[in-house]
């Protein structure tokens, strides 16, 4: 799957879904995020993101999209040094 095609399944995910799995795999983020970094951001256990997370998962694989494309997808777009700490903060306030 293509970057597009990538983009297009996370959107049909409900907004909070997509938040967590584009943070979750560092997607537009420039890092992935731990599960309990997340819950922390969101003020939720690590339990309910962790619950949120599989069923995202569970949607996106109906669309053909697995964890690995994700994994791929993020190590596709990586970038380093002062752009990736901007890319990160702004990612942390839009999904807030």
């Amino acid at each position: 799957m293509d970057a597009s095609q990538i983009a297009a399944c996370l959107r049909r995910l409900p907004p909070l879904q997509e938040k967590i799995v584009r943070l979750r795999y560092g997607l537009g983020c420039g890092r992935a995020h731990s599960v309990r970094a997340i819950a922390r951001e969101f003020a939720m256990t690590p339990e309910v993101i962790g619950s949120i997370l599989i069923e995202a998962q569970r949607q996106l694989a109906k669309s053909g999209l697995q964890p690995g494309d994700l994994r791929a997808a993020a190590d596709d777009g990586q970038d380093s040094g002062t752009l990736l700490a901007r890319r990160e903060r702004r990612c942390w306030d839009r999904l807030r």
